[in-house]
Order: structure tokens, then C-alpha cells, then sequence
């Protein structure tokens, strides 16, 4: 009778762990990356005004603790280096943070490697020593809005083509792209 107490309690403390384990599961942290990249196009949107620079950054700082990832910290780092700059972040500053964290949590993305093709894309426009890498990565990131069906998606897109690496608006068509893609 004694013996048979002791496995009823055995396997009730195990049936508890396995419930508190569970709920810790379910109520713990599902961070991911797409409010990584909005906050970051945010940041890069409103880096004159300081007060909404400051809300980005803090955004920024709050999701990056959030996820705790090691390419993003890494990438959090290199990017505040260059804000508080008299000249603040380059375009590619921003879009190496982006790469940086699509690289470490692509699993939280659905279109992660079309977001990757498309910073290829914006890197090397124009560049004739990459061409071969422009080529792939345009081709898959055309392919890919295609098969999205997304209009905003494909809006944005067919800008970016028609631009043809010139217009003015070339860098913000890109972080257009790159949010629309990353909520989906």
C-alpha cells in the first residue's frame, strides 16, 4: 500500500511539472522580429525629431532585450553606434541591422529570405561587380511578390523596378518593401 502512495505521488509532482512547464511555455515570450524591422524603419523615418527618435530607440532597445538573441545584439550594437552621429545611420546601416536580425531569427518570418533577396537587391543595383548575386536575388524577389498576391506588396515592387536604381524615392521604396513584406 505504502509503495503504491509513492508512485501515485511520484507521477502527481511529475504531472505538475509537466502542466507548470506548459504554462510557462504558452505565457512566455514569442518575440519576433517583424516589430524589430517596423521600429527600425520608425528609427529611420524620424531620425530629426528627438522625441520620436528617443520612442524608436526605446522601442528599438525593448524588443531587442525582448529576444535575446545574439545577432541582433550584435547588430543593436554596431546600429547605436552610428545614431547618436552628427550624420546618424546610413541607408545600409539600417538595412545591415535588418539583415543581421533576419539572418539570426528567420524562422520568425514568413517571406525571411525575400527580405534578404531584397536588401541583395538594393545593395548591389547598379553595382557591375555583383551582378551575378543583383541577378539571383532580383529574380527571386520578383518571383516571390508575384506568388505573394500582396497588391501592396507588388505596388511597391513594380516602383522599385520602374525607379530602375534612380528616382529619389529609391532607398524608401526599399523599406516600404521590406515592412510590407515583413507583415505577412
Amino acid at each position: 500500500m505504502q509503495r503504491k502512495n509513492v508512485v501515485i505521488a511520484v507521477i502527481s509532482i511529475m504531472i505538475l511539472f509537466a502542466v507548470i512547464f506548459a504554462l510557462v511555455s504558452v505565457f512566455s515570450s514569442n518575440a519576433t522580429i517583424q516589430p524589430l524591422i517596423q521600429s527600425t524603419i520608425k528609427l529611420r523615418t524620424n531620425l530629426d525629431d528627438p522625441v520620436l527618435r528617443a520612442k524608436a530607440i526605446t522601442e528599438l532597445n525593448d524588443i531587442v532585450k525582448e529576444l535575446d538573441s545574439p545577432g541582433v545584439n550584435d547588430g543593436w550594437t554596431t546600429m547605436t553606434s552610428c545614431i547618436p552621429a552628427a550624420e546618424g545611420c546610413s541607408d545600409d546601416d539600417f538595412m545591415n541591422f535588418i539583415i543581421s536580425a533576419v539572418n539570426d531569427r528567420e524562422k520568425d518570418l514568413t517571406y525571411g529570405a525575400v527580405i534578404k533577396d531584397v536588401i541583395v537587391v538594393h545593395r548591389y543595383w547598379g553595382d557591375t561587380e555583383n551582378v551575378i548575386q543583383f541577378s539571383q536575388a532580383l529574380t527571386n524577389v520578383n518571383a516571390a511578390i508575384s506568388e505573394m498576391h500582396a497588391s501592396t506588396a507588388m505596388n511597391t515592387w513594380n516602383k522599385i523596378v520602374e525607379c530602375n536604381g534612380v528616382c529619389p524615392e529609391y532607398d524608401n521604396l526599399f523599406f516600404e518593401l521590406i515592412e510590407v513584406v515583413s507583415q505577412l
